[in-house]
Order: structure tokens, then sequence, then C-alpha cells
């Protein structure tokens, strides 16, 4: 990032994009005012009048700024904003210039960075500030209609360093506090000369995916989270939560005062250390294709929680939380978007004539099939493989290839051809085009949906489709969902769980059990003492979905509780099944005696 547009490049030729600038977008309670965006609490949270904390902060601060090199004066970090009438300042005593010991840039002369700056000398004194929704959105970008091997893909390195469970022992297993997220706006109408941008959407990256999800921590009365009002698709209960539980963000990605390439984060990396040589860079991409053709805009927007009732920075907060060293920012550097146009191209009219003779009265019969129409669907990986739990599973945050190609259309089609709508549960990801794939990255498992039409004549369309559930592998053991019926006249309890797709390295799985008694135990270290019911239960043939069950003959005594947790087995030899999260964090593995 080198100026106040994002830089774009076909074949090495940086673009401007009609020399359209970026903008920063701040919270406000206000709909309709420029560059701005209100926000709703995500659900779960107590808004306000129950909880008159729940608002952004009043005061709407604006973290974004140029991250320049030290001693820079080209760092464009006093312009005035649209909307207000002076230039923009720092909330709370803050600084935009860059500490001495603290210059990020992966490449020179600077970086974008989510975050304010409370010592002119150290780093570690950087925060963000609280109750904000902030983003950086990039001017209009246009993708080409004609890709070529490598185009439509989104990149850019960035360091992620928010509040979460590494430092907040409250949060658990992935959950982040302040959360990073990327999202997408389309221009719907196809003159050049006009923009009528809809509303953002979130996108997944393929590679160095979202490592947390925003909280749903509820007790202590004043916490809130938050998400953009001005999300899509809009639903009769309210908004789209495009930032809360259970959607995808990063709080610890990347290293900013890391000096070791290997160690990235809570993201896979690789990682590429700062010119500075301190500060480790990840890379996250996404892919564009379902946007080929059209007029965009990306944001990277910031959420903040309510840490208290009346904190604006953990800085200006105290009590030991002004050096955490963990609460740094974002830094945004090198973005770039492949396969662009230089500018928005409307489709040239047709010169010729029309042509003599008339178009058959009756396009199609919807009386044949499912309104006329025979619509298939397959998903498979990037590579291929088909995603049936079986020789391909799908993995959280990995892309897969929704396709309709076997689709057709029985009742005819004179004069026209076919179309294609693809959905995921329940909501359209891809409108009718002659597209006949879609690609995604899940998070959890969903339903896909294609339906099929007929261009000229709409009376043909499917009005049942063809669907296919995706089971989605998710590393945080939430995907393995138990219950437990007890027999009182045997005293058996049966445990069933249906099988969950398992990736490489896992075959069945281990469970056991555990009892409360009395008042339980207070120090909550009940997993201590499970011991193994059943190990190495094998994985059903066929796909994700068959049920299994265990019966446990143990005797329960009055005012006991007995408890099952489960985990996907491992094969290789020492290592043992994950069966739940510390309260740091952690992976709790089997007990030393792991099941036979």
């Amino acid at each position: 990032v080198d100026d106040t547009f994002l830089q774009a490049e076909r074949d090495g030729v940086a673009l401007t994009h009609s020399g359209t600038p970026g903008f920063y977008m701040r919270g406000s309670d206000q709909d309709g005012v420029p560059n701005t965006v209100t926000a709703v609490a995500c659900p779960g949270f107590d808004p306000p009048p129950g909880n008159p904390a729940c608002i952004l902060d009043p005061d709407f601060p604006l973290d974004w700024h140029f991250h320049c090199r030290v001693g820079a004066t080209d760092c464009p970090n006093d312009e005035i904003l649209p909307g207000d009438t002076s230039p923009r300042s720092c909330v709370g005593g803050c600084s935009y210039d860059t500490p001495l010991i603290g210059a990020r840039a992966l490449s020179i002369p600077n970086s974008l960075h989510m975050g304010a700056h409370f010592d002119p000398v150290d780093s570690l004194f950087d925060t963000t500030h609280l109750r904000a929704l902030q983003a950086f959105v990039s001017a209009p970008v246009d993708l080409t209609p004609d890709p070529r091997p490598g185009d439509l893909e989104l990149s850019f390195f960035q360091i992620v360093n928010l509040m979460d469970k590494t430092t907040h022992g409250a949060f658990l297993g992935i959950e982040c506090a302040d959360c990073a997220d990327v999202q997408i706006q389309t221009d719907g109408n196809p003159d050049p000369a006009v923009d009528e941008w809809g509303l953002w959407d979130k996108l997944v990256p393929f590679q160095n995916v979202y490592d947390a999800i925003p909280s749903d921590l509820t007790f202590g009365g004043y916490y809130c989270l938050f998400t953009p009002a001005d999300a899509a698709p809009q639903e009769p209960a309210g908004v789209y939560e495009t930032m809360c539980a259970p959607e995808g963000a990063w709080s610890h990605c990347g290293s900013t005062r890391g000096t070791d390439p290997t160690k990235t984060g809570d993201c896979p990396g690789p990682g590429f250390l700062d010119p500075s040589g301190q500060g480790v860079w990840v890379q996250s991409r996404f892919d564009l294709t379902p946007y080929k053709g059209g007029r965009i805009r990306i944001r990277w927007i910031g959420a903040s929680w309510v840490f208290n009732q009346n904190a604006s920075s953990y800085f200006e907060y105290g009590a030991g939380w002004e050096g955490l060293g963990t609460d740094d920012g974002w830094w945004l550097d090198d973005i770039r978007i492949t396969g662009t146009l230089g500018n928005q191209l409307a489709i040239a009219p047709d010169p010729k004539p029309p042509a003599s003779g008339t178009c058959s009265a009756v396009a199609c019969d919807p009386s044949v099939g499912d309104g006329g129409t025979e619509a298939v669907i397959g998903v498979t990986d990037i590579d291929g493989n088909l995603i049936d739990g079986i020789g391909g599973v799908a993995a959280a945050g990995q892309t897969i290839r929704i396709s309709a190609a076997g689709s057709s259309l029985p009742g005819g089609c004179v004069d026209g051809g076919p179309e294609l709508l693809f959905e995921r549960d329940g909501v359209a990801l891809q409108g009718w085009s002659t597209d006949l794939a879609l690609y995604d990255d899940p998070s959890a498992d969903a339903i896909y949906t294609v339906r099929a039409r007929c261009s000229a004549d709409p009376s043909c369309t499917s009005q049942t489709g063809a669907s296919i559930a995706v089971a989605v592998f998710s590393a945080d053991g939430a995907n393995i969902r138990m219950s437990a019926e007890r027999d009182r006249v045997t005293g058996v309890t049966t445990v069933s769980w249906t099988s969950r797709p398992q990736i490489a390295g896992l075959s069945g799985y281990d469970l056991y059990t555990g009892a409360i008694r009395g008042a339980g135990d207070p120090l909550a270290a009940m997993l201590a003492s499970v011991a193994c019911l059943a190990g190495d239960i094998p994985q059903p043939p066929g796909p994700p979905g068959e049920p299994l069950a265990v019966e446990d003959p143990g005797a329960l005594q009055e005012g006991e509780i007995a408890f099952y947790v489960a985990g996907h087995n491992p094969t290789a030899p020492g290592e043992v099944a994950k069966l739940g999260l510390r309260s740091d964090g952690t992976l709790r593995p089997e007990p030393p005696i792991p099941c036979p």
C-alpha cells in the first residue's frame, strides 16, 4: 500500500482505477452518513436499554493510518475525512506517528495499521480503541470476465495481534474479543458511469485462513461484541451477522515482535521476516472467481468489544493492561488483486438488424421433470477429489468446487439456454448465470443447492433443484455431537453420535467417561480422572452421517452424573485423541493410559 488508494497491477503496471481513492470507514450511530457504518450487538449480548454500555464509543475512534518509516514527512495521516470538518486526530491523546522501535513494512516505505500508538519510542504500548467498528475500503476494482491462469485472486501480507484467548483467560479455544475480517461489495449497475454499491458480504481465505471465532462470552453483564449493520443478505430479524460466532475472524496471525520467521502465531504460515529484523508477516489469499467480470470493493474491518462500561482503550484503562504486547493491532502490506481491468466496460450494442422469422410461441414444457429442468450437483476439492467423506474431505476454510455440469433441460428451451443458481443453506451464493460451477470455503456443515432454468422462458425453473450436504471437518472437536439415553430398568446408558469426516491420520473414535459427584469438582478438573470406555471404534463404511452407538453398563449412585467425551482416533504411533480445550485454549489429550 503506497498511496490513499489500492494499487492493483496488470502485467506489472500499477492501476489506480480511474483515480478513485480508497477511504477509511468509521463507526456511527446514524444511518446514511457517508463512509460510516452502524453496528448491532451480536446474538446473546444484551443491547440497550438492558445494557447501556453495549453501544459503539460515542467518539467513534478510527485507528486506521499509514504506518511509516521513522521520520517520514510524506505520511498522510492528517487528512480531512468525508463527513468531518477538521483533520482527523487520534482519540485519547495517542498518535499516528510510528514509534522509534516498531517500524513495520514488508516493502518500503509504509504499511497500513489499525492501531494507536501511545508511546513515541516503544511499540509495546500500541493498542486498539474499544467499542469501535472501523475499516479501510479499497478503491473500486474491475475484474476481468475472461481470466487467465492465476487471475481473480486477492492476496495481502498481514500481522494481526488483537485481544483473544491468548491474553484474557475468560475466552476459550479460539475465541477473539477484538476481531479482524475481510468483506466484499459489488456494483449492481452495469453502467460504467454509475456505481450502485450493494450490501457487504464476508470473504473466506484459502491460505492462512481465519484463526479465531468472535466470542459469545455473555457473563459480566456489560460485555458485548458488534457486527456491521450493512452486511448482506438482509433478513427479517435484522442483519446478517458477518462478525459474530461462529463466523471466522483473525486475532493472532504472524508476529509483531518475533524474529523467527518459522513462528507465525495461530496461522500456519509460511512467515516472512520484516526488513527491520522484528516482526513476522504471513500472506493470506482469497479466490475472487465468483465475482469475475464484476466491479467490486474490498474492506478490511475490525471490531472491538465492550471491555467494561467506560474504558476507551486498554492503555488508558491501565491496571496492568497498558503494556500487554498482545493488543497491538492489525498491519496490511502488499495488497494485490490479479485479473483486473483499467476501467469498467459496458457491452457494445449489436448494430445488426433483426433477423426475419418468428420465435416459437412455446419455448419449453414445464410439466417435464422438475419444472422442465433436471439439476445435477456434485462437490469436489480443487484437485478434483470427491467430497464424500471417504476419498475427499472438506476441512474448515478449504476451497471446494460445487458443480452443476450435468444439469439439463428436458422440457426444452427454444431460442435459449440453461441458467443456473447456486445456494448455500437456502441463501443464494451466485445468482442466475451460465456458470457451471461455484467455489466456496465453508467453515461449518452446509447444504448446497443448484437450480436450473430456461433463459428464454422462466416458466421452466427448478422447483426443487438438486441438493447435497457437505460435512466439514473442524479441528476444535465441536463437530462430534453426542447424546446419551439411560435405561432405568437395566441401568445401561447408550451413547450415540453420527460419524463425521476424518482427515488423513485419523480413523475411528475413542470414547471416555467420568462421573461428577455431589457438588462437583470446584477446580473444574473433571477430565483428570476420566477413564476409557471404548477405543478404536471404527468409522462406519460409506459417507459421514452413519450412526454409532456404545453401551455403558456402569452403575451410577444417587447424586452422581455421568459425562462422556469422544475424540477422533489418531493412527500415528504415540498420538492420542484430543478430548477438549483447557481454559488456556490448548487441547487436552487423552489420559496417560490411552484407550487400547
